[in-house]
């Protein structure tokens, strides 16, 4: 949708227009041309990219904010999804992560939260094998 925005904007019209614009434009930004090969790590600077083209300055910058924040973000997501599954509340994360690293969840690095994503899942395994889970 970006796209499409971008290039009526530039004046581009043809759905085989717009595709080999598009094409070119993704293939200039990441190396990739099709949008098949690309992965969600592309994703953010894409529609950054885009947005910008087609006039949405602040919508890319919010997109290139999310974005940078990206890899954090992916390891909060698994460190719920560990916790979930091992019935945990936020507050368990919350106390190793202090108790290990001196600071609030939410301050925590992407590092730190991957560690702590090992570590739920690890006491998780661990009361699995004891069965008080």
């Amino acid at each position: 949708m970006a796209a499409a925005e971008a290039a009526k904007r530039k004046g581009i019209f043809g759905c085989q227009m717009v595709d080999a614009w598009r094409h070119e434009e993704t293939h200039r930004l990441i190396g990739i041309t099709s949008l098949t090969q690309a992965n969600q790590t592309h994703y953010a600077d894409l529609l950054t990219h885009f947005q910008a083209l087609a006039g949405e300055t602040s919508r890319a910058f919010n997109t290139a904010m999310r974005g940078s924040d990206n890899p954090r973000r992916v390891a909060r997501w698994k460190l719920n999804e560990a916790l979930r599954e091992g019935e945990l509340r936020q507050a368990y994360a919350a106390a190793i992560c202090w108790r290990q690293y001196r600071c609030a969840l939410a301050e925590a690095t992407e590092a730190q939260l991957w560690r702590l994503v090992y570590t739920i899942k690890n006491r998780v395994n661990a009361r699995k094998k004891k069965g008080t889970l």
